[in-house]
């Protein structure tokens, strides 16, 4: 093309294979990219620091270094950050490429291996700033005019790059040299951070799996100007898990939560222009930045399946499908300006989403308010339709395909929970859009607009909701909300034998019992009778959830997905057999309550406790704060004392009262089963 300042356009997608673009045409291409400097021109090793010597050690899968730089080489996002910042550029983890994709056991495979490295530096150059200001009060210091204008310009300036740059900087260690006091010996010291660098931290998605233990928390809350680019390179469609099991967490999401990050989620084979602002606002922004960018690919660059077509054939599914929006956040800007959604497909849905909305509201300021008793009503319904435009929102924006499942538990001593999570797996690997959580943290308003609902509940007390599902239930008992188009089931976990008496029958499973009528009474289609779970069984509520669960799935009609991710649940085992494994219920109780590097017991230890009347609980009012700081849960320990008869003497309770206070929360509790408890 004449216009030399135009980039051309490869279509090597629709070629019937690679023979087609001959050497000659190929080597005309590349001649022309290289001229235009153009997207056409990628060469990202250095962002991976490929080099002879610090790849000896990663000489893997049969390739020479040679072979993994160019690799490496076909990785886009390396050149854009050397393009942009040039000699700014600083990746404090580039020495170690293969850190880049999350190699378990490597050091540099978390954020805190470059981190330490970044932090210094920004400690040093606000060393610098302190000594050159000092140096610019100190009026017997003799300084030159031109290094007193240069100095006083840095430092006015000295977050600017495009004044605090490599230029300024050797002009002013060019005059530095040129003067000959010992009063500027503090500035020449740490001269080097003159320059401001773009300093960049580089991950693969494995840092997603664990955000405190990974560092991603500590760099986010240390509110150092440092910058994350973590490269998912999941596949699509996205997995819910990884081979363990284990979650991905969204780290542009928690970055968001967190407040004081500039987020954007990018894709360079969807946006290339997006890719560039992104990554020069996480540049200029005063504190830390985290850009998720996407990178599909099978087996890695070291693989031998990676493939630059693919992953641009990939991509583009992802971000034309929604499953990887493209945005940016900036939490300095104004609050309508925060957030800027760059998809451009979504954006399109959004907006004739928005105009519907936007019409039925004008339509219904159109009408005249007749009394304050329609104004209450009306507003609690658009309250109700808000939510629901949130959560089509929220389907949009997660590029969600499957039917919607919602699961609900009350649970005291989390064998509710277990079932719920359980049915929320296998439900995932039917291709269900899956949410679990407890019933408490669900309003009840927003019932109807569920299309299928599964209540795994235990009782507590006298055929009581257990504590996490108690608000649920009295708003359910009031609400007065049409479920005609809900299908729901529900499953109870009980001991038909915990009360003697006959007449304390009732009291079996009747919180379940009790929320399957309400559920029907209120419109609701009952997908399948309502599950029994029985301690008295001989593997407990096993039993009664395995038949529940099987006809669940047969009520719903959906199969599994083949590669779903989840494998079946293996089958349970019975107490009498726990027993025998643990070494009579000894298990590793007295090794994990001797090590104090955490609060907690791993799940069979904690199944192992209960056969000694004592369950891990956490404080559910401190989990939000402590999971924002990156701690574990406040977690704690009830424990019931065996108490023949409910007799207790004065002496006995005078020793309960003293194990309250020196090992407890200086709370006793007096419970309906006749004896003491203890937290």
């Amino acid at each position: 093309q004449e216009d030399r300042a135009r980039p051309i356009i490869l279509d090597a997608v629709s070629a019937a294979s690679p023979t087609e673009f001959s050497a000659a045409q190929l080597a005309q291409v590349t001649k022309h990219a290289e001229e235009l400097n153009s997207p056409a021109h990628f060469d990202p090793a250095a962002i991976a620091g490929i080099t002879t010597s610090n790849t000896l050690a990663e000489d893997v899968a049969g390739l020479s270094v040679d072979e993994q730089k160019k690799r490496v080489e076909s990785i886009p996002y390396g050149q854009l950050l050397r393009d942009l910042f040039k000699q700014r550029l600083h990746v404090a983890n580039a020495a170690e490429s293969r850190s880049i994709w999350g190699d378990a056991g490597q050091v540099g495979s978390t954020p805190e291996f470059g981190f330490g490295q970044l932090a210094a530096a920004e400690r040093e150059r606000t060393r610098l700033v302190q000594a050159v200001t000092d140096v610019l009060r100190d009026v017997s210091v003799p300084l030159s005019k031109a290094l007193h204008t240069a100095l006083n310009q840095w430092l006015g300036s000295k977050d600017d790059a495009a004044v605090a740059s490599h230029a300024l900087a050797d002009e002013i260690n060019a005059l530095l040299d040129a003067e000959t006091t010992s009063s500027l010996d503090a500035v020449r010291r740490l001269r080097g951070h003159f320059a401001r660098q773009s300093s960049w931290l580089v991950g693969a998605d494995e840092w997603a799996y664990d955000l405190g233990s990974s560092g991603v928390h500590h760099v986010i809350s240390s509110g150092l100007n440092v910058n994350m680019l973590v490269l998912d390179t999941a596949q699509y469609p996205f997995a819910a898990t990884d081979k363990n099991g284990t979650r991905k967490k969204d780290v542009g999401l928690y970055a968001m939560n967190y407040g004081t990050a500039y987020v954007a989620s990018v894709a360079v084979y969807a946006s290339y222009t997006q890719v560039l602002q992104a990554l020069a606002e996480a540049d200029a922004f005063p504190g830390p930045s985290v850009v998720v960018a996407y990178l599909p690919h099978a087996g890695g660059v070291f693989g031998g399946n990676y493939s630059p077509i693919e992953v641009l054939q990939q991509s583009k599914l992802a971000v034309d499908s929604g499953a990887w929006p493209l945005y940016r956040w900036d939490p300095t800007k104004a609050d309508s300006a925060r957030f800027q959604l760059d998809s451009e497909r979504l954006r399109r849905s959004l907006e004739d989403f928005l105009q519907r909305e936007n019409v039925l509201a004008a339509i219904g300021h159109s009408e005249p308010k007749l009394s304050s008793i329609r104004a209450s009503v009306e507003g609690k319904i658009g309250e109700r339709l808000a939510r629901k435009a949130r959560g089509d929102v929220d389907t949009l924006l997660g590029g969600l395909g499957g039917p919607p499942l919602l699961v609900l538990f009350a649970s005291d001593n989390g064998n509710a929970e277990e079932t719920a999570r359980r049915v929320a797996r296998q439900g995932r690997r039917r291709g269900l859009d899956v949410r679990c959580m407890s019933m408490d943290e669900f309003d009840v308003e927003e019932l109807p607009f569920e299309k299928t609902v599964v209540v795994s509940v235990s009782t507590a007390g006298q055929g009581e909701i257990p504590s996490n599902g108690r608000e649920f239930w009295k708003a359910l008992q009031a609400a007065s909300i049409n479920l005609n188009a809900t299908q729901f089931a529900v499953f109870g976990l009980g001991d038909s034998h915990y009360w003697p008496r006959a007449e304390d029958a009732i009291f079996y499973n009747k919180p379940a019992r009790d929320i399957d009528r309400k559920l029907s009474e209120l419109g609701g289609a009952r997908l399948v009778d309502v599950g029994l779970g029985d301690d008295q069984d001989a593997d407990g509520w096993e039993t009664g959830f395995a038949d529940f669960e099987q006809r669940l799935w047969a009520a719903l009609n959906i199969d599994v997905v083949a590669g779903a991710g989840v494998e079946e649940e293996a089958p349970g085992r019975t107490d009498e057999e726990n027993k025998v494994i643990s070494n009579f219920l000894r298990g590793s109780i007295s090794q994990a309550i001797a090590d104090t590097s955490c609060g907690y017991v791993d799940e069979w230890d904690g199944k192992l406790l209960k056969f000694h009347g004592t369950y891990m609980q956490d404080d559910r009012d401190l989990r939000a704060e402590r999971m924002s700081r990156g701690e574990e849960k406040a977690f704690s320990f009830m424990i019931r004392v065996r108490l023949p008869g409910g007799v207790a003497t004065p002496a006995q309770w005078l020793a309960m009262d003293k194990l309250a206070d020196e090992y407890g929360n200086q709370t006793m509790k007096i419970t309906t089963r006749q004896t003491f408890q203890l937290h």
